[in-house]
């Protein structure tokens, strides 16, 4: 038997035992069908190939509900256990888990988050709440970032390609949501019923849109023909047309502070002393918080407002009196420092803030819509989360998490800053910009949402700060290589 023949027996072979499995047992026919669609991929393509479909895969991927498993995303996650086990032996079959040459401070960083999460899942008050989202994180930290180790001299390429795939299936939700939002004339009260299936939510849909925002400027900047050029300008009309859409007010926000950014790149400010500056402004908010309290106190923007214009939603981002999306967002920080305060060192334990946060709620700092009632259900008054990835970190995993999620911020920011600083090739100089910008987004953003635990987003996060530090890896390995020539001769 060939090797073709073999493969398609096997194909067979699968597709006809899980649908006789699936008849023979209807209660587990979804996770059945799902375990030999993985199978069916696994024998059709390498590691490359499945790659591809994987990231393809994330943006495009819906909510399944297994029985007496919890919820899915498929394929997306079948995908992402199949690649991670495949990366934990290669990892496994090494040496090293990597080269001098291949380690960063960021990858240092997120490993201190993940001991972090660890931790916090050992002194956990919800055991298997916590072990379960320790289990999410870590498939997530490896086959969104660490398995680019593996592949030290074709990392910067597979990381570009890697995001390629994801826009790809993203252009696809994109032009099915605006579609149907479209037939609603864009109206307000539509816009958190259309990202479903694909996305839960339209914060999180508007989100993973503004990633690309940078990106595609890049490819419109760097396109080679005029047939590109239109097809890349035309996506980049739909992505700002989306992301206006949205109505989510951190989103825009974001889009504002990447312009801010590129401003400090254009005058080539020094990272000592932009960091400088932002601890020195840090302080100066703490050391007059009263006055910067009464000053947003007489702000009355309203977002909700049936007559808010776009103007009046980007100023209600500062109503600390009367927009109730913004003190109840004030009362889930308020909860999340409480419990910090409680266990500052290993945190409630990972995914638990959800079942932990209503005793932590001051009576005075409730809202209408706040939280009666701990649920796996975020509906009005039942569930919730603590609208921050910083202090969502600090309330569930204590004081590691937190180091090692700002370090790994910090230290993104820096390389991106000094590859551009001395980078003398201009669409290279672009291409840093594109995922520096992409990357600001989400981490503007994670001040007032926490997705880190949603794939479609904690994807980009990982994956553009991965085409950050690998292309300075690359950098620093082709400079030592140089310096290694220089020495022989």
């Amino acid at each position: 038997m060939t090797p073709l023949s073999k493969k398609a027996f096997w194909i067979l072979f699968t597709v006809l035992s899980a649908t006789t499995l699936a008849v023979l047992l209807s209660e587990w026919a979804p996770l059945i069908i799902m375990a030999g669609f993985v199978f069916f991929v696994i024998l059709l393509m390498g590691t490359d190939s499945l790659n591809n479909l994987f990231f393809f895969s994330i943006p495009l991927s819906i909510e399944l509900k297994i029985p007496d498993l919890g919820d899915l995303m498929f394929p997306s996650e079948l995908i992402a256990v199949v690649l991670f086990c495949i990366t934990v032996v290669n990892f496994a079959a090494r040496r090293k888990l990597w080269r001098k040459e291949d380690y960063s401070t960021v990858t240092g960083s997120l490993l201190v988050l993940w001991f972090g999460l660890l931790v916090g899942t050992c002194f956990s008050n919800l055991p298997m709440v916590s072990a379960k989202s320790l289990i999410i994180f870590t498939i997530y930290l490896t086959t969104f970032y660490l398995q680019w180790n593996l592949y030290p001299e074709e990392s910067v390429r597979k990381i570009y390609r890697a995001i390629v795939y994801y826009f790809a299936g993203l252009l696809l939700v994109c032009l099915l949501t605006s579609i149907e939002h479209a037939s609603f004339f864009f109206a307000r009260n539509m816009a958190k019923n259309v990202p479903p299936p694909f996305f839960s939510d339209h914060t999180i849909y508007g989100a993973c849109l503004a990633f690309f925002v940078p990106v595609l400027y890049y490819w419109i900047k760097t396109a080679t023909s005029l047939l590109h050029k239109i097809f890349f300008t035309s996506c980049f009309i739909l992505f700002t047309v989306a992301i206006f859409a949205t109505y989510s007010r951190a989103v825009w926000m974001s889009l504002i502070v990447v312009l801010a950014v590129y401003y400090l790149l254009k005058i080539r400010i020094p990272i000592k002393k932009l960091t400088t500056a932002l601890v020195c402004f840090l302080i100066l908010i703490a050391l007059f918080q009263e006055t910067a309290v009464e000053f947003l106190s007489q702000n009355r923007s309203d977002s909700k407002s049936r007559r808010a214009e776009v103007t009046d939603q980007l100023k209600s981002v500062g109503n600390i009196s009367t927009d109730v999306s913004n003190l109840e967002r004030i009362n889930r920080w308020k909860s999340a420092l409480s419990m910090f305060y409680d266990e500052p060192v290993t945190g409630y334990g990972p995914g638990t803030y959800q079942f932990n946060f209503i005793s932590h709620q001051n009576p005075e700092d409730k809202t209408p819509i706040s939280v009666n009632r701990a649920s796996d259900n975020f509906s009005q008054g039942i569930g919730g989360t603590a609208h921050s990835q910083y202090f969502l970190y600090a309330a569930e995993s204590g004081v590691f998490a937190v180091i090692g999620f700002i370090a790994c911020i910090l230290y993104t920011i820096k390389e991106a800053f000094n590859l551009y600083y001395n980078s003398t090739d201009e669409k290279e100089k672009l291409y840093i910009k594109a995922l520096l910008g992409g990357y600001i987004t989400f981490v503007f953003h994670s001040f007032f949402n926490n997705f880190l635990d949603i794939d479609k987003s904690a994807s980009l996060f990982f994956l553009f700060s991965a085409g950050i530090i690998f292309l300075a890896i690359e950098k620093k390995r082709a400079l030592h290589l140089t310096k290694q020539q220089t020495n022989g001769n």
